[in-house]
């Protein structure tokens, strides 16, 4: 495939993701309030960061994701995993 017809087909794809890409971002919940949002955010920031951080160890090998995973597990719902996950299907079933 040429150039020129890699970058036509990927004219193609990008207006067709145009035609459908939601307004705003996907991660904001569409009928939380503004507190819940703020929550939402806050944990989400934190989940974030240590997911990073964990799977950055695991691919340096400075931890072993057999071994490390019940940990992981029990800390994400210590940052809050499943009052986030609350207050998405709150926000999404009003």
């Amino acid at each position: 495939m040429t150039e020129n017809n890699q970058n036509n087909e990927l004219g193609q794809h990008l207006g067709a993701y145009e035609a459908v890409k939601p307004e705003e971002p996907i991660g904001k919940i569409k009928y939380a309030s503004a507190e819940e949002q703020t929550e939402a955010d806050l944990i989400k920031d934190e989940l974030n960061t240590y997911v990073h951080e964990q799977v950055a160890n695991w691919l340096i090998g400075t931890s072993d994701v057999e071994a490390d995973w019940d940990t992981y597990l029990k800390e994400l719902e210590t940052l809050g995993l499943s009052d986030w996950l609350a207050i998405q299907q709150a926000g999404w079933s009003k």
